[in-house]
Protein backbone atom coordinates (compact mmCIF):
# COMPACT_ATOMS: atom_id res chain seq x y z
CA UNK A 1 0.00 0.00 0.00
CA UNK A 2 1.50 3.39 -0.91
CA UNK A 3 2.29 5.91 1.40
CA UNK A 4 0.70 9.54 1.83
CA UNK A 5 4.19 10.52 0.58
CA UNK A 6 3.89 7.94 -2.43
CA UNK A 7 0.46 9.40 -2.53
CA UNK A 8 1.20 12.86 -3.09
CA UNK A 9 3.71 12.69 -5.82
CA UNK A 10 1.70 10.53 -7.85
CA UNK A 11 -0.92 13.51 -7.63
CA UNK A 12 1.56 16.06 -8.77
CA UNK A 13 2.57 13.92 -11.26
CA UNK A 14 -1.01 13.51 -12.68
CA UNK A 15 -1.23 17.04 -12.30
CA UNK A 16 1.85 17.83 -14.85
CA UNK A 17 0.96 14.90 -16.98
CA UNK A 18 -3.14 16.74 -17.30
CA UNK A 19 -1.18 20.54 -18.19
CA UNK A 20 1.07 18.94 -20.07
CA UNK A 21 -1.98 17.22 -22.15
CA UNK A 22 -3.69 20.70 -21.78
CA UNK A 23 -0.84 22.38 -23.50
CA UNK A 24 -0.53 19.75 -26.14
CA UNK A 25 -4.31 19.87 -27.62
CA UNK A 26 -4.30 23.78 -27.44
CA UNK A 27 -1.29 23.18 -29.86
CA UNK A 28 -3.55 20.73 -31.76
CA UNK A 29 -6.16 22.91 -32.18
CA UNK A 30 -3.84 26.32 -33.39
CA UNK A 31 -2.29 23.41 -36.08
CA UNK A 32 -5.78 22.28 -36.68
CA UNK A 33 -7.32 26.28 -37.30
CA UNK A 34 -4.14 27.19 -39.30
CA UNK A 35 -5.08 24.07 -41.97
CA UNK A 36 -8.48 25.09 -41.80
CA UNK A 37 -8.72 26.14 -45.05
CA UNK A 38 -5.95 24.27 -46.88
CA UNK A 39 -6.91 21.52 -49.17
CA UNK A 40 -6.53 18.05 -48.06
CA UNK A 41 -4.18 16.76 -51.03
CA UNK A 42 -1.88 19.82 -49.87
CA UNK A 43 -1.80 18.67 -46.27
CA UNK A 44 -0.94 15.25 -47.06
CA UNK A 45 1.88 16.73 -49.15
CA UNK A 46 3.05 18.61 -46.99
CA UNK A 47 3.10 15.76 -43.81
CA UNK A 48 4.29 13.08 -46.61
CA UNK A 49 7.25 15.64 -46.97
CA UNK A 50 8.13 16.45 -43.21
CA UNK A 51 8.52 12.77 -42.87
CA UNK A 52 11.00 12.10 -45.83
CA UNK A 53 12.84 14.84 -44.64
CA UNK A 54 12.97 12.91 -41.52
CA UNK A 55 13.58 9.88 -42.66
CA UNK A 56 16.52 11.43 -44.88
CA UNK A 57 18.58 13.11 -41.36
CA UNK A 58 17.76 16.34 -42.60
Amino acid sequence: MPDVAQALVDARLFERIRRMQAHFDALCQRIEAGYATVPEAEDLAEIDAAVAAIRAGR
